[in-house]
């Protein structure tokens, strides 16, 4: 009777198991408002989700040699301060495995980031900007653009 009872709790935990795996699947409805002056990695129009496989071999995530970067890591963007010219765009890089996004100024540009990301941000005009991330509000930085 004991080992009778231990397979039916057996069977029930590899079947809840299975429903919560099917759930976890990603529908790609990230419904975020394109924003000017933001631009995906590859040419997608702002308001999808940052793109990149995190292994290198995907030029999609990779950030142009010298180019303006802050990268989030450990729940922070590093540096948390960046100048730049009017003419640069700014690259964003998650290093994290939980996710993100780049709020600029309230608004997020980027959609969800997950790690190996790459988001690339035109900035529409030059002043300061503040940086913050939807899912960890103590995330913050500000680029200067000049």
């Amino acid at each position: 009777m004991q080992l009778r009872r231990w397979g039916v709790v057996a069977i029930g935990s590899i079947a809840l198991a299975s429903a919560a795996l099917v759930g976890c699947g990603d529908d790609d409805d990230d419904d975020i408002d394109d924003v000017e002056g933001a631009t995906e990695i590859g040419g997608s129009p702002a308001g999808e989700t940052a793109t990149g496989t995190g292994g290198g071999d995907d030029p999609a995530g990779e950030v142009p040699a010298g180019a303006a970067l802050i990268e989030q890591e450990d729940l922070e963007f590093t540096p948390d301060e960046l100048e730049v010219t009017s003419e640069e765009s700014v690259y964003f890089r998650s290093k994290d495995a939980a996710l993100h996004t780049v709020n600029v100024n309230g608004e997020n540009e980027s959609g969800d980031m997950r790690e190996g990301d790459v988001f690339e941000w035109e900035p529409p005009t030059t002043g300061e900007f503040d940086i913050t991330c939807d899912f960890h509000p103590d995330m913050q930085a500000t680029v200067t653009v000049n």
